[in-house]
């Protein structure tokens, strides 16, 4: 509901005129009249400004100014001597008026300070700019019939051009069409000279044929990431190939597109353990739900055998689910009861289901989103035997020492670097991210998982864990990136891009593992509850 005051727009100056049997009104457009418009956000809301300019080459002064809008508006900001409103005749225009000729804008001269609030997007709407003229006034009885009237339509008495208003938000929300909106916009903008040259608007249109391209693809992610570069440009662009009219609309829209994206759809949640790298099963280790899988076809070193997937003594995986990597070996007294995904096997184990080759990698072309830390200063330090609760937000390092507690109420932590000391227990009250900049340790007989007296499971935690092994990075460098502990209950997610993510030996751990190369150590068990 528009909850404004409704105006009719009133000019000042009247004479007598006889009637005729037709009447004609004076021209209202012998103005040369220029908008810029500024759009800024705030919160959920956009403040829409207009600068009106009279031109040089004007005649009559501006004493009225209108623009198109299709949203809900907040509020209206007026010059002083100006008033504003919506018009009953035009439902979908906002009109600012003169109230008094003094403060009309004569040729050469510009006013600014018209503005509104809106939650609707930018887009592109019309403007209407009057110039001011006297209305002859009629004796009783002497005032022409409607159709007796040439040039009463206001808008049709007035200049025309294009610049910012607020459009509703689309409902329903079809991110294939919004694209096509933004395509239209950066046409247009070119067309407009909102957008400086032909390069500049070729690239952004290249940008959202891209995505539209990824998007039709189910390449959530690849879209989302060329669309973060349209805002990157966009912000470089706005000092010289952008104008503000221009900047709004690519910006603006194109953050919301990327807001309103679906979270990308992959078959990775599948895996309980997905290496991009390498991985390591050692012995009796055992898998209970879960495909194992290895991305890529990699170069040494590898963590074992010189292979990207080694299967160690004595280990098993399930029936129902694969295990695929470009070379696996396969150790005595293993037992693989799924499929088998292979380029190159070398098998001394028992395979009970198929074995299939050769196999197309990578296996996954794109991986989940990994959302990296932006840690605080504060650091967090649980003695002994102590507990501490901590609400979500940013932090430095966070150690928790032996038999410590600390409970997480749900939401997004940021941390530096996590360090876990023996028997701890790190328990979280609701659904959580943390994400951690650097490294990650839990000591040993730690529990890391839902509060008991919760409905949360292993699928609502996740830890992003950004740090590599040791400074360099090299496989062998220690500390690793991500160290779970000997005998610990893991019940979370964790994804570890950039190092190796080892779990000790005797663990159980429940989620989805990723990592650029996984450990996991003699008599761990494993079991699927993905969080991607």
């Amino acid at each position: 509901m528009r909850n404004l005051v409704i105006i009719f727009i009133v000019f000042l100056f009247t004479e007598s005129f006889p009637q005729d049997s037709l009447f004609v009104y004076p021209s209202g457009r012998e103005i040369e009249i220029f908008v810029n418009a500024n759009v800024e956000k705030s919160g959920h809301n956009f403040l829409y400004g207009f600068l009106v300019t009279s031109g040089l080459n004007s005649i009559q002064n501006i004493s009225d100014f209108f623009v198109e809008f299709n949203s809900n508006i907040d509020s209206i900001v007026s010059p002083n001597y100006w008033s504003a409103g919506i018009s009953t005749v035009w439902p979908d225009i906002l009109m600012w008026s003169s109230r008094d000729s003094l403060y009309d804008i004569p040729p050469g001269n510009k006013l600014s300070e018209f503005s509104y609030i809106s939650n609707g997007l930018p887009s592109i709407q019309s403007f209407y700019g009057v110039g001011a003229f006297k209305i002859p006034s009629f004796e009783e009885g002497e005032a022409p019939e409607a159709s007796e009237i040439i040039g009463g339509d206001i808008l049709e008495n007035s200049v025309k051009g294009y610049t910012i208003g607020s459009s509703i938000l689309p409902n329903p929300f079809i991110p294939l069409n919004f694209l096509d909106t933004l395509l239209n916009y950066d046409q247009r903008s070119y067309e407009l000279g909102w957008i400086t040259n032909q390069s500049t608007a070729d690239k952004y249109s290249s940008y959202f044929t891209t995505a539209k391209t990824q998007l039709q693809q189910n390449d959530i992610t690849g879209a989302k990431n060329t669309l973060q570069t349209v805002l990157q440009d966009v912000d470089q662009d706005s000092s010289g190939n952008l104008t503000s009219e221009a900047y709004a609309l690519l910006k603006y829209n194109t953050e919301y597109l990327l807001e309103n994206l679906p979270q990308p759809v992959s078959n990775i949640s599948t895996y309980s353990l997905f290496a991009t790298h390498s991985m390591w099963l050692k012995e009796n280790s055992d898998i209970l739900s879960g495909d194992i899988g290895v991305n890529e076809a990699g170069s040494a070193p590898f963590l074992d055998s010189q292979v990207e997937l080694a299967i160690g003594i004595g280990v098993t995986t399930p029936a129902g689910y694969s295990i695929k990597a470009n070379r696996i070996k396969v150790k005595q007294s293993s037992t693989i009861n799924g499929d088998v995904y292979y380029n190159e096997l070398d098998n001394n184990g028992t395979i009970a289901g198929s074995q299939n080759t050769p196999l197309e990698l990578p296996l996954i072309s794109t991986l989940p989103e990994f959302k990296s830390s932006t840690p605080g200063t504060n650091d967090i330090v649980i003695p002994i035997n102590g507990e501490q609760t901590l609400q979500p937000g940013n932090y430095g390092t966070i150690q928790v020492k032996k038999n410590g507690k600390l409970v997480l109420t749900g939401g997004e932590y940021n941390i530096n670097v996590f360090n876990g000391g023996i028997d701890n227990q790190i328990v979280f009250q609701s659904p959580s991210e943390v994400r951690i900049a650097d490294k990650f340790d839990s000591g040993q007989g730690s529990y890391i998982g839902p509060e008991d007296t919760t409905t949360v499971s292993a699928k609502d935690i996740i830890f992003y864990v950004g740090g590599i092994n040791g400074g360099n990075g090299n496989l062998g460098a220690t500390p690793k990136a991500a160290i779970i502990g000997i005998s610990n209950n893991i019940k979370a997610n964790f994804y570890v891009p950039n190092g190796t993510l080892w779990i000790k030996e005797h663990s159980g751990i429940e989620g989805m593992f990723i990592a650029k190369d996984i450990e996991v150590g003699i008599g761990v068990e494993v079991q699927l509850n993905p969080a991607f």
